[in-house]
């Protein structure tokens, strides 16, 4: 109980951050064809071609006011998720949209894509849509056909056991595919696609407890590799008083090659502090591609110098 109290109260504590002006921002909210009563953010990304491939999630509810508690239905009376993918070229302008790629994924939330090899895939969470009562969801595995018409999914259980698991953190080292579980405490997990599962990478990630886990770091983008190791963008969650308002303040972590040392950098908000979910990004020349929602209302991929983010 005292642990879990004390898990709380870290929301509160006070976080300074770097508010960031990209270079380029764009609203691709309005690339994605949603169904009446939907709306797009928490988008990924991936490189593809001269250009890239894009996702970006629909939602049928919104929060009626900053503390992202209290959801109202804009359409149904159930929680759902629409998947819309497109291209886009350098300039983040819309090429085409992939409709039968839509298809493939409903119901799955928060898509990260990323590359193993010459194969596109990616990985979500998913949860019957017609049990939602049941509050069960575990992780889609996603496997995009080389054409961008289609694809399948497998499901991965927790490794703890847990009814609930979301926004695992893709990264391929050795040619193998990893997850970052949590990052703090760090745990990584390493999926065999032959017994179709993902177990702990090394021993003493085992040796620790579920109740352990702060989760006060979550989100995150699939990993991408940089000299020395792998980097990911994730978000520490704060609550401001005495209005309760929640914001997320994000930062970039990079993992070393060994996989068992996280070097943080400083934290910061792209434009003005609000519930940013950064769920993509990707290098080009000095720039960092970043996507990411903004309020569960909102997608967005905006242009950033490396210089800006990089750990110290």
């Amino acid at each position: 109980m005292v642990h879990a109290v004390t898990k709380k109260l870290h929301r509160f504590m006070p976080l300074t951050f770097d508010r960031v002006t990209p270079t380029a921002l764009v609203d691709i909210s309005l690339y994605a064809e949603m169904p009446v009563g939907f709306h797009g953010t928490n988008p990924s990304l991936l490189a593809f071609g001269e250009g890239f491939l894009v996702c970006v999630r629909g939602l049928n509810y919104v929060f009626h006011n900053n503390d992202m508690t209290k959801a109202v239905f804009t359409f149904g009376n159930r929680y759902r998720t629409v998947n819309r993918f497109f291209l886009v070229d350098r300039d983040f302008r819309l090429l085409y949209n992939l409709p039968a790629l839509d298809e493939a994924f409903d119901d799955v939330e928060d898509i990260k894509l990323f590359r193993l090899g010459d194969q596109v895939m990616g990985v979500g969470s998913w949860g019957n849509p017609m049990d939602e009562d049941s509050g069960a969801r575990s992780i889609a595995l996603l496997t995009i056909d080389p054409t961008l018409t289609g694809g399948s999914l497998r499901l991965i259980a927790s490794p703890f056991g847990l009814r609930q698991e979301k926004n695992w953190a893709p990264f391929v080292s050795n040619g193998a595919l990893h997850f970052i579980y949590s990052f703090d405490p760090l745990i990584v997990l390493r999926y065999d696609f032959t017994a179709r599962k993902a177990s702990f990478a090394a021993p003493h990630f085992a040796d620790l407890n579920s109740t352990a886990l702060k989760f006060l770091i979550g989100g995150s983008s699939a990993g991408l590799p940089v000299t020395g190791g792998t980097l990911f963008a994730a978000h520490r969650r704060r609550v401001s008083l005495p209005s309760l308002d929640r914001t997320y303040i994000s930062r970039l972590y990079c993992l070393n090659e060994a996989g068992n040392v996280l070097t943080p950098g400083r934290y910061f908000t792209i434009g003005d502090a609000s519930v940013q979910f950064i769920n993509g990004l990707e290098r080009q020349g000095d720039d960092f591609i970043i996507s990411f929602g903004a309020m569960d209302r909102s997608a967005w991929l905006c242009r950033v110098p490396q210089d800006r983010l990089t750990p110290r």
